[in-house]
């Protein structure tokens, strides 16, 4: 019964994903995303997981909705950005990556930093 409190406490939810695109005007991921809630507004954060060391460099990440506690049953959807620089992709090491993005019921989007 512990472990599964604290696995639940643990536990991450990941919003749907419908598409991404990377905004190079400002320098932003732009991610359009579908989640339950709507009593709340919600805060999501983008964790960049492992690279490839190939060329150019590919990297996996995961869309995380920090929110907790948003109870309703409405259907949202809106846009997420997510700013390169606040993530750690600004660097010239990650011109023209492809980036995969993971989000609920294995939805995802791939884009490319260029």
């Amino acid at each position: 019964m512990i472990v599964l409190c604290s696995s639940m406490i643990n536990a991450q939810y990941m919003p749907f994903i419908r598409d991404a695109r990377y905004n190079k005007q400002t320098k932003t991921i732009d991610i359009q995303v579908q989640y339950s809630g709507g009593c709340a507004e919600h805060e999501f954060q983008l964790k960049v997981g492992s690279c490839r060391e190939t060329y150019p460099v590919q990297c996996d990440a995961k869309l995380i909705d920090l929110t907790v506690n948003d109870y309703c049953d409405a259907i949202v959807s809106r846009e997420v950005s997510i700013s390169t620089q606040s993530i750690g992709l600004d660097d010239g090491y990650y011109a023209g990556a492809t980036i995969q993005i993971y989000g609920g019921a294995n939805t995802k989007a791939k884009f490319v930093l260029s």
